[in-house]
Parts: structure tokens; sequence; C-alpha cells
């Protein structure tokens, strides 16, 4: 299971967010420096579900996707665009079948870790991995 590379491999063939985010999209961190706005994804937790029989054949994956860019409207469209690109989309991807992902969280938050600031978008979701 690969759920990093199901995501990127969502995410970098959806249109409406290579649009605004190009492709600056990863796992984990972006750098400083780095053109804005981009998206980082990252796991929270990944939670077997052990059948009576045996070992899990499905995995709940919790992932935060992060979007970070100076433009807070810019930002709400971006999150709309990776909503759709991701949420309830079933299938293969990358060696990983998705089975059911739903939307689970939403926060925002502003830093001025620059002249500018940054606005950063939060969206948590709950990918069901087949194992």
């Amino acid at each position: 299971m690969n759920i990093h590379k199901w995501i990127y491999s969502k995410l970098s063939n959806a249109a409406a967010v290579t649009t605004i985010a190009g492709t600056r999209i990863s796992p984990n961190i972006i750098n400083e420096g780095d053109d804005l706005p981009a998206i980082t994804y990252q796991t929270i937790s990944a939670d077997p579900q052990d059948t009576k029989d045996g070992n899990s054949t499905l995995d709940i994956v919790t992932v935060d996707v992060d979007l970070f860019g100076e433009v807070f409207d810019t930002l709400q469209t971006l999150a709309t665009a990776v909503n759709a690109a991701i949420e309830r989309v079933t299938g293969t991807a990358e060696s990983t079948t998705i089975v059911g992902c739903q939307k689970i969280g939403y926060r925002d938050d502003y830093s001025e870790v620059t002249q500018k600031g940054i606005f950063h978008i939060i969206l948590t979701y709950n990918f069901m991995v087949k194992i």
C-alpha cells in the first residue's frame, strides 16, 4: 500500500488542481522559497480493520492534505479542486486500491512567517485502503 503515490497520481492528473498548484504537490514538506500555492500531504494514522478470522483486508488511513498560498480565495478554489479530485473517488492507482474516501475535516489558518504572510488550509480525509 502506498497511499502517497495514489494521492499524488489523483492530484497531479486533475486539471483544476494543476492549473493552480502546477507541479508543486509533494508528501510532507515544501522547501523554503518554493513558489506558492503548493500542496503537501501526510499520513496521520493507519488503522487496520481486523476480521473475526484474521488480519485486516482493509485499512482506514487518515491523511491531511495541506494547501499553502498567499491569496486565501485562491486557496479556497484549490481546496474545492482537491476535494473533487479525491473525495468519494475509488479505484486503483500506483498499485494501491481505494474502496472509499471521505473528507472528515477542514481547517484554515494564517501565519506571518514571511512579509506577505501565508494562508494554510488543511483538509483531512479517511481513505479505505484494500490490503
